[in-house]
């Protein structure tokens, strides 16, 4: 499992880390502050079970062969915690590097171990706030089979006064038509708002998806969130291209009804 600090607009999570293997996808961001625990706080031992150890030692303790390893790579350097065999119930053997030592650690101090990849997922897909968006793709395949395309374009004004700094927002469409801003952070609202109700390991993205949203930054870059048609209750969800979450039906249905509604709302 690979985490690095969060340079997608897309997954700003709260811990700033995104997973980027097996699958790209938004951490939970308690998982991921356990994992970052002994690197943050240290890792308490409750006994050094050798001082010095040797290949032989490391062998012994299954630390030649470690159930977990866990490389924090920093600046200055990379450091590895590595979790052999079982010394006794609920502890653990356990090197870290710099040290060439053998300790023993209890298994909540090292959980992370234990967890598996699926278990650090976020059920939150996409986060991050408006005020970091140019502008908004939409393509969406209506009723009748059609592509309804549009392109919203936010404007941000800061001001500066004496009392501190404002900001305004107002959105305007493909044709210069301005769009009701409360209506429109109620649909930016439900692309942040889809969460995931299920996983698969067979979802496939569609060379029609009913959805597509191509968020476009401020600062440069893009993120595409694709919505493919999975089953009469579930839409498959990537963002660029990766995925395994499940959407709720009723959740991309309400999304594309707020779409539908922004069409010529300003004319």
């Amino acid at each position: 499992i690979v985490f690095e600090m969060s340079d997608s607009m897309a997954i700003a999570m709260p811990t700033d880390y995104r997973m980027t293997a097996p699958t790209e996808l938004a951490a939970d961001s308690d998982k991921v502050a356990t994992l970052l625990s002994p690197l943050a706080n240290g890792l308490e031992a409750n006994e050094c079970l050798v001082m010095r150890a040797t290949s032989a030692d490391l062998k012994e303790y299954g630390l030649d062969k470690p159930i977990c390893e866990v490389s924090y790579v920093i600046e200055g350097g990379t450091y590895v915690l590595r979790v052999g065999s079982l010394v006794e119930e609920g502890y653990y053997a356990a090197t870290f590097s710099g040290n060439n030592s053998i300790f023993r650690v209890a298994r909540s101090a090292v959980s992370f171990a234990f967890t598996p990849a699926e278990d650090y997922r976020s059920i939150l897909l996409y986060v991050t706030t408006i005020t970091d968006v140019a502008s908004i793709e939409v393509a969406a395949i209506n009723d009748s089979g059609n592509l309804i395309t549009e392109t919203f374009t936010l404007h941000h004004l800061t001001t500066e006064t004496e009392s501190g700094t404002t900001s305004s927002l107002t959105v305007t469409d493909e044709q210069g038509n301005t769009i009701v801003e409360d209506d429109f952070r109620e649909f930016y609202q439900g692309i942040i708002g889809l969460t995931a109700a299920s996983w698969t390991d067979d979802g496939k993205q569609s060379a029609t998806p009913k959805l597509t949203i191509t968020l476009r930054y401020r600062e440069g870059g893009s993120d595409v969130i694709r919505l493919s048609e999975y089953s009469s209750r579930r839409y498959f969800y990537t963002l660029n291209g990766k995925g395994d979450a499940l959407i709720l039906a009723s959740s991309v249905e309400n999304l594309l009804s707020q779409f539908s509604s922004l069409l010529y709302a300003g004319s």
